[in-house]
C-alpha cells in the first residue's frame, strides 16, 4: 500500500489521530513520535482538528453550564449542589484549557520543523 492510499485509509487517519493526542500528553512511544516526523502535514493536520475540537469543546460547554446550572435552580436544587456542579466544570475547563494550550505549543514545534528557516 503506498503512502497516499495509507493516507486515505480511516483507519489510519484514525491511528494517527490517537498518536497524536498522546504526543500532546507526551505519552507516544519513540516509534510513534518517528511515524510522526515521517508524515508532519498529516500531524500538523490533526493537531489543527484536535484544536477545533476542544475549542469547540469549550465554547459549547460554557453555554449548556449555564443551561444547566438555571436548570438546578429552577428545579429547587440546593446552592452547595449548584456550586459543585460550577466548580466541578470549571476544573474540567481549566483541564481543557491546559490540554488547548499543549496542542498549540506542539503545533509551533511541528511548525518549526516543517519550515525552519522562518523561527531564526
Amino acid at each position: 500500500m503506498n503512502q497516499i492510499t495509507n493516507i486515505l485509509d480511516i483507519s489510519y487517519v484514525d491511528e494517527l489521530k490517537d498518536i497524536v493526542i498522546r504526543d500532546i500528553k507526551n505519552e507516544a512511544s519513540q516509534q510513534e513520535k518517528d511515524m510522526l516526523d515521517n508524515n508532519i502535514d498529516m500531524w500538523l493536520y490533526n493537531l489543527r482538528v484536535i484544536r477545533r475540537d476542544v475549542e469547540f469543546q469549550l465554547s459549547s460547554n460554557k453555554a449548556k453550564n449555564k443551561l444547566k446550572a438555571l436548570e438546578m435552580k429552577e428545579m429547587g436544587a440546593s446552592t452547595a449542589d449548584i456550586e459543585s456542579f460550577i466548580t466541578k466544570q470549571n476544573k474540567w475547563r481549566i483541564n481543557t484549557i491546559k490540554f488547548l494550550t499543549s496542542i498549540e505549543r506542539k503545533m509551533l514545534y511541528v511548525k518549526m520543523i516543517n519550515h525552519p528557516l522562518d523561527y531564526q
